[in-house]
């Protein structure tokens, strides 16, 4: 009929204070928290250019250039950060917009390469 009843049949009051309570939870503030702050070399890239002419006396390579680079090499953090890289979350490669890491997420990669680069 569309009037108000109150209901009084409540059998369960309270049901979810307990977990929150007595668990860690009710400490949201801090759980998982973190320092975001870190310094990190995120890629080096070394070339230099080989002395064709007095190396190898050829005249059909006119150029040779021998390259190195490395990716995330050095990153430095707080000791509070015990989690890994802060840019780096548990998304599969989305931007860090949720803002949170765990210790179910793997650190970046860390990769290492070589180049040559010949001009005939």
């Amino acid at each position: 009929d569309g009037s108000y009843k109150l209901n009084t049949n409540v059998v369960t009051q309270n049901a979810a204070r307990p977990f929150w309570v007595l668990s860690d939870f009710h400490n949201v503030a801090s759980t998982y928290v973190t320092s975001a702050a870190f310094w990190k070399l995120r890629e080096v890239s070394l070339t230099y250019d080989m002395p064709v002419k007095k190396l190898l006396k050829v005249n059909f390579i006119k150029a040779l250039q021998l390259g190195i680079v490395g990716r995330n090499l050095l990153m430095l953090r707080p000791p509070s950060n015990v989690w890994t890289d802060p840019e780096f979350n548990t998304q599969n490669g989305n931007s860090n917009a949720v803002g949170y890491t765990t210790v179910d997420q793997t650190p970046p990669t860390r990769v290492l390469g070589f180049s040559v680069k010949l001009t005939f």
